[in-house]
């Protein structure tokens, strides 16, 4: 097991995925349309994550049953991704991503309630930690953020959610990731097309510094992330990847500080701390015995045991 090179992949994954709001926000602002934005994201990323599989020899071939799943899992992504760059319309990004992050917690409260794994006290702590740390980033001592924003922000929670459960609950988790992903990014372009309806249609970029951040938002804010997490699990395993994930509302809320000026306060530092530890404790209380923590005790036990250390 590789841990450096895992642990600079589960890094990579966060941090740049995180560079989103840096690359959606400018184009937002100029005037083109979210759905647009987003339907060339993902077709973009189709296209590369294809040649990408067509390079590594990787088949694309699926059932019906694990297409029409996957046709599932892309509307949830796709209202995941949308829910996510229209929030950045109203509230920081920071804070758009780091509600965003709360989705851990209602993973594992589905999991316990609807498929009935091991209770556990440290959730229950954890759901409060999380909502009162939201709380705080939320209000700003004289008006609360615009609730458009907090809406959009949510609805990304609860979609991701779904989208996780059904890749691990269904048999598109004997889907390799290279075509999961792909199908996943085909499929939300498709729906993403239909949905420029709304804005009048798809709309072309009209300057060259737009397709610049485009691209390099599919590259790096889209696929470079989705295959260092892959790589990553594979050499770390998948708790010590989520907890890395803890950078992705770090680096968001540090480029909408230093980039677009967005407040900071040490009310917002306390809820953004609160938040990054309950989603913390929920990863690490889901494998108590790959807990890297209980890993780190029964290493000293066991040099205890053979005399090494005299404590």
């Amino acid at each position: 097991m590789n841990n450096s090179k895992g642990i600079i992949l589960g890094l990579l994954a966060p941090i740049t995925f995180g560079f989103l709001a840096f690359f959606s926000k400018p184009l937002i602002n100029e005037g083109l349309p979210v759905s647009s934005i987003l339907f060339y994201r993902f077709l973009l990323s189709a296209v590369i994550m294809s040649a990408y599989c067509a390079m590594k020899k990787v088949p694309l071939r699926i059932t019906k049953k694990q297409f029409w799943l996957l046709g599932l899992m892309s509307a949830l992504y796709v209202i995941s991704g949308t829910g996510l760059v229209r929030a950045y319309l109203y509230i920081p990004s920071g804070v758009a991503t780091t509600i965003h992050f709360m989705y851990p917690i209602s993973v594992t409260a589905i999991m316990i309630y609807v498929f009935h794994e091991r209770k556990s006290k440290t959730l229950f702590f954890s759901m409060i930690l999380s909502v009162v740390g939201v709380a705080l980033m939320c209000w700003n001592g004289e008006k609360s953020l615009d609730m458009r924003g907090i809406a959009w922000a949510v609805s990304t929670i609860f979609s991701y959610t779904i989208y996780l459960i059904v890749v691990n609950q269904t048999s598109v988790k004997h889907v390799q990731s290279l075509p999961m992903m792909f199908y996943i990014f085909i499929l939300g372009s498709v729906v993403f097309a239909l949905s420029t309806v709304i804005d009048g249609g798809i709309q072309t970029p009209t300057q060259s510094s737009q397709w610049e951040m485009i691209l390099c938002m599919v590259i790096l804010s889209t696929i470079i992330p989705n295959l260092a997490l892959v790589k990553a699990i594979k050499n770390v395993g998948s708790v010590v990847a989520a907890i890395l994930g803890c950078a992705e509302p770090l680096t968001a809320m540090i480029i909408g500080i230093m980039y677009f000026g967005e407040e900071f306060s040490l009310r917002t530092l306390v809820g953004f701390v609160m938040i990054l530890v309950s989603v913390s404790l929920v990863v690490l209380s889901k494998n108590r015995e790959n807990n890297p923590f209980n890993r780190l005790k029964k290493y000293f036990h066991w040099q205890k045991q053979k005399g090494n250390l005299n404590i």
